[in-house]
């Protein structure tokens, strides 16, 4: 699947103004905003209009420049774009964390509000959106050094890890980086964080077998990156 690029003050794609028309047999739609896009002077602008209390606070967490360009990227744009979808003022919005730090939009009880997710890595930044479909997206910079045989050993199944050893040494490392995709998005869809019962110990402990509520798709990202996206299947 190609992710929509866009610009955080540039109009929609078509694609993304329909979001809220899908149905649940349709995938979710997934913007991409890159950081190269924006010029230094369009940054602040974006924290002043866009940013919550909170948001601002975890936004000055960050010790390195680059990671608070992310998150601001990432929170300001899927302000930006729940207001242009939802006909609603951004600084209006509320939007909360769960205990494994998944965002949802709170409105009224009458309303149902959409499914997101986000994701960045490097100049990257991902929105996942469906109007009734649980999402998860993930990112990864494929130059990111790890121990792929490692993780590996951790989180695939002895059949995927097989497969894995038998691929040539250059490309291990960035398929087991899209393997993590797959399964980052997958645990963010249903609101799991890595540890625990709910994430990878149980996808070890249940070696890894599907889960026939999920859809999956790789994603054609930019040279450098690999990305994967998820949502529960109602269909």
């Amino acid at each position: 699947m190609q992710p929509l690029s866009w610009h955080p003050r540039a109009v929609l794609p078509v694609e993304a103004r329909a979001a809220l028309g899908r149905s649940i047999n349709e995938p979710p739609v997934v913007l991409q905003i890159n950081r190269q896009m924006l010029d230094n002077h369009e940054y602040q602008p974006l924290f002043d209009e866009y940013l919550s209390a909170d948001e601002m606070l975890h936004y000055h967490s960050f010790s390195i420049k680059e990671d608070r360009d992310r998150y601001l990227l990432g929170r300001a744009g899927l302000r930006i774009l729940l207001a242009k979808l939802l006909d609603l003022d951004p600084n209006l919005l509320l939007i909360k964390c769960s205990g494994h730090g998944k965002p949802k939009l709170l409105l009224g009880q009458s309303e149902s509000p959409p499914n997101f997710n986000i994701s960045h890595a490097g100049d990257l930044v991902l929105l996942a959106l469906h109007p009734s479909l649980a999402v998860g997206v993930d990112v990864e910079r494929l130059d990111r050094i790890f121990n792929w045989e490692r993780l590996a050993q951790r989180v695939l199944s002895q059949a995927d890890f097989s497969v894995l050893q038998e691929l040539q040494p250059q490309q291990r490392s960035a398929q087991m980086l899209l393997h993590w995709c797959r399964i980052e998005a997958e645990l963010k869809c249903f609101g799991h964080g890595l540890a625990g019962l709910e994430g990878l110990e149980a996808r070890r402990l249940s070696q890894m077998a599907p889960d026939k509520a999920l859809r999956q798709w790789d994603l054609a990202m930019v040279a450098g990156y690999c990305g994967a996206l998820a949502c529960s299947d109602l269909s």
